[in-house]
């Protein structure tokens, strides 16, 4: 039974806006050349070349919508992947897992963040490994999270950090 589900996507408004803006200017400067039979810039391209290159931010915006990272947990573990790039996910299972904590990500390079973990804010889920590694993934669910951590603490399948430094 899925405890905890979130998927986040790679969509960042800054980057968003800029696409957007070049990709209004190529569009513009395809309708000016190729129905208007208006040259576009001093230099400009070719019909055919000027359209290939207004597929590129395109392109782009569609990836932004399409490209996101789900992460679910369960009894078992934390299951994670990268949509459309990873058809089956990767799991850390509970029993390699030495500590789970809440906890605010400042950056530091102690603490190994899955590549697109960390879409979406500095809040997240901390795995410490038996082996010592740190992995961190955000979320924007903390509230539900902190709930799901505390009903597995108290089946004594993860140990919270607080649990961890009794013992």
């Amino acid at each position: 039974m899925i405890l905890f589900e979130e998927r986040k996507y790679f969509i960042n408004k800054l980057v968003l806006s800029m696409l957007l803006v070049l990709l209004g200017v190529v569009l513009a400067g395809v309708y000016q050349q190729v129905v208007n039979d208006i040259p576009f810039g001093a230099q400009p391209l070719s019909d055919t070349a000027l359209v290939v290159v207004s597929l590129m931010p395109f392109t782009l915006l569609l990836m932004m919508f399409l490209i996101s990272m789900k992460v679910r947990m369960d009894e078992t573990g934390l299951f994670f992947r990268i949509i459309p790039f990873q058809r089956r996910y990767h799991v850390y299972y509970w029993e390699e897992v030495a500590c789970v904590c809440l906890k605010h990500y400042d950056g530091s390079s102690e603490i190994k963040v899955p590549f697109g973990s960390n879409t979406k804010g500095c809040k997240g889920l901390q795995l410490v490994l038996k082996d010592g590694n740190k992995i961190f993934f955000s979320s924007t669910k903390t509230e539900e999270l902190a709930q799901v951590l505390k009903q597995l603490s108290v089946k004594g399948i993860v140990r919270t950090e607080a649990e961890a430094e009794e013992k």
